[in-house]
């Protein structure tokens, strides 16, 4: 399917390896859409995209006909309203529509709010503790917000198709996949969350989807992991007399 052209042109200034910047790639993938990509290496922030793109130097900032847009969750609902027939976002001012919507929000701020932060102990804090956590709060709080294995669909509220609750969470998902692959995260640990009915079944439907093969660069996000994880562990060492 040839991609088609958006009403305005369209540069994303993202990061190979940020999951913030992912969202809005993960985004774009889904509605096919026509823009083109700048990279940014957030270790070495050049000068022109603190002057003249975002002065607070992060990513992802989508460029829309010179507007310069910022934040990972805002840019990701841009895209899924500006494209509304990818069905991200249901269509439609009814009941149903506001419920979905409430429901997929709760979804998300659950997955940032109880899982993301024991995933970055991992890389920033070399917690011990942090896969165990990730389990607790996946099987605690996640888990029981997927739709049941006898549902249609294994995406949030049993879709057969991405929305914006996938969007927002699966760079997260994928690299915590990522790393319960490579022995990051114990095996004992990911073999628990592969098998929790809901949460295993959602992962998996996540990492074979095309916008996630797409967009994901595991070579480059496994090196960038290893190496924030070296220097946290780093940081934990005393130093030697």
């Amino acid at each position: 399917m040839s991609q088609r052209t958006p009403p305005q042109k369209m540069t994303l200034y993202s990061s190979t390896n940020c999951p913030w910047a992912a969202r809005s790639l993960i985004a774009l993938a889904e509605a096919n859409v026509q823009y083109e990509t700048v990279e940014i290496d957030l270790d070495n922030k050049p000068e022109f995209f603190l002057k003249e793109v975002n002065p607070q130097g992060k990513v992802p900032t989508l460029d829309y006909a010179g507007e310069k847009l910022i934040e990972s969750g805002p840019i990701a609902e841009f895209v899924a309203d500006l494209f509304p027939d990818v069905g991200l976002w249901p269509q439609g001012s009814t009941e149903e529509t506001a419920l979905f919507k409430l429901r997929a929000r709760i979804f998300v701020e659950t997955f940032i709010t109880k899982v993301v932060p024991n995933w970055a102990g991992i890389l920033f804090r070399a917690d011990p503790a942090a896969p165990a956590a990730i389990l607790s709060a996946v099987e605690g709080f996640v888990e029981p917000l997927l739709p049941e294995t006898s549902s249609a669909g294994p995406f949030f509220a049993g879709r057969t198709e991405f929305s914006m609750a996938e969007v927002l969470t699966a760079p997260f998902a994928a690299r915590i996949d990522l790393m319960g692959r490579n022995g990051i995260v114990p095996a004992d640990v990911y073999e628990k969350l592969q098998k929790l009915p809901r949460f295993g079944r959602w992962m998996k439907a996540v990492m074979e989807r095309k916008s996630i093969k797409d967009t994901f660069d595991e070579a480059s996000n496994l090196a960038k992991i290893k190496k924030k994880m070296a220097l946290a562990q780093e940081k934990k060492t005393p130093p030697r007399l």
